[in-house]
């Protein structure tokens, strides 16, 4: 079995969607109408996928300051899981 990583995002208490890995890069699904125009974009991390979510949900705001080639997974992705 090969095993990918795939993470849940959550902001303002409702599921914005997951990223699932693809490849070198993940894969968004809309878990919301709201985000239907993010559905099936690529990311280069999950953090990058949450900022998208994040100008979608509070237009203007700045994203969460983060480094995406260090391993870090903003909070926001509270559930981790794996997927075959």
């Amino acid at each position: 079995m090969t095993e990918g990583l795939g993470y849940v995002i959550e902001l303002a208490g409702k599921a914005a969607g997951l990223v699932v890995r693809d490849g070198n890069r993940f894969r968004f699904y809309a878990a919301e109408k709201d985000f239907f125009g993010l559905e099936r974009n690529l990311f280069q991390s999950p953090g990058e996928a949450e900022d998208a979510c994040r100008r979608i949900l509070w237009p203007g705001r700045a994203p969460r300051p983060h480094n995406n080639n260090d391993g870090y997974i903003p909070a926001s992705f509270a559930r981790r899981f794996a997927v075959s």
